[in-house]
């Protein structure tokens, strides 16, 4: 019997010790069976390359020297690489719940008690504006102090492509400013 979910997805065969004709209902039953077996397998077939669609996708912003967050057209962050992790804590942006998966970084930088309140609000209107569409992109330098001295960051905000929302990557310019 083939299993056929969208395609073929391979056969199902019984043996017995001798030859029979199956009625029409065993039939009807055992093509049920087929049916349900290559749904079963279509489904697995489609979880595994989505898990390793993931795997391949974390990997990729993982490995990427800029940090990154993929955001909803609400602000409500969808994706954060490490890097995004890592340098969000050390260049002094919002922290916690801001700058994780579930949590909306609009809401975050509208109560941030950053030092610097006017390149807190420059970001923010950044942010509205690209993911509003009024703007095709954004682009903010700013410093931030730290043990080590001063650090110089570059932010570029842009639309997600083919969906609503943004993609945000922060980047060290601090070499490139020495």
């Amino acid at each position: 019997i083939p299993l056929v979910a969208g395609r073929p997805r391979g056969a199902l065969t019984f043996g017995v010790g001798t030859e029979r004709d199956w009625s029409s209902g065993m039939q009807a039953r055992l093509d049920l069976v087929a049916e349900v077996f290559a749904n079963l397998l279509a489904r697995k077939q489609s979880e595994d390359a989505l898990r390793t669609n993931e795997l391949m996708k974390t990997g990729i912003l993982d490995s990427l020297p800029s940090g990154v967050m993929v955001l909803d057209k609400h602000g409500q962050i969808l994706d954060v690489n490490d890097t995004w992790k890592r340098i969000a804590r050390e260049s002094g942006l919002p922290d916690g719940e801001g700058i994780v998966p579930g949590g909306n970084l609009l809401d975050a930088c509208a109560s941030s008690n950053g030092t610097d309140g006017s390149r807190a609000d420059e970001l923010f209107a950044g942010l509205r504006q690209v993911l509003n569409g009024t703007e095709s992109h954004f682009t903010m330098d700013f410093s931030s102090g730290s043990v080590s001295g001063v650090r110089w960051w570059q932010i570029g905000i842009v639309p997600l492509n083919r969906h609503q929302g943004a993609v945000i990557t922060q980047t060290e310019t601090t070499e490139r400013r020495s």
